[in-house]
């Protein structure tokens, strides 16, 4: 079975009160975060119209990798909210190598991802089963354009449909499951 991946990244330079909002009501997200008005461009839940897509001259270079495995420095937190399950990724800035992009000459380290299914963005005005999220900030002495970590923000989704069972997720997932619904669960590590 032959499978593709569609990559789409966005610059936001904001912050939002991760529990306060709902898509049922879009026009309140600007209580929490003016950025976050219904008049800015772009905003999410956004439509991907792949007639007008282009090539970048600018593209993502990953960098680091995710060694939590075998550096005890880094410490991801599981955060389930009300949207969804989020993986708070070197909660203590501990990484020597920051897991995460370059974009325009921009350091943005890996903060957490999470999932949205069905997907938060549409391609072609159709959904996927599944999109990841993950969540980046400008990051160090790289040139942001702002001073608040989180601020500015470097988001790559991965969209995903179902297919056949991937044995590396099967060994975790029922263990996420569990988490969900019992806080005292044994914590994944």
């Amino acid at each position: 079975m032959a499978s593709s991946v569609k990559l789409l990244i966005g610059v936001s330079y904001s912050s939002i009160a991760a529990n306060a909002w709902t898509y049922n009501d879009v026009t309140a997200w600007a209580a929490d975060s003016p950025n976050c008005a219904s008049t800015v461009l772009l905003q999410s839940p956004i439509n991907i119209d792949l007639v007008g897509a282009g090539v970048t001259e600018n593209p993502l270079i990953f960098q680091g990798s995710p060694d939590s495995a075998i550096n005890e420095a880094i410490r991801a937190e599981l955060v389930i909210n009300n949207h969804t399950w989020e993986v708070e990724w070197d909660v203590d800035d501990g990484a020597v190598n920051k897991y995460g992009v370059v974009y325009n000459n921009l350091v943005y380290k890996l903060n957490q991802f999470h999932f949205h299914s069905p997907s938060e963005h549409t391609v072609d005005g159709k959904h996927y089963d599944l999109e990841a999220h993950m969540v980046h900030s400008c990051y160090g002495d790289s040139g942001c354009a702002t001073e608040a970590p989180g601020d500015e923000n470097l988001v790559v989704a991965i969209f995903m449909n179902v297919g056949d069972e991937n044995p590396f997720l099967s060994s975790f997932w029922p263990s996420l499951h569990t988490l969900s619904v019992d806080a005292t669960a044994a914590h994944i590590s």
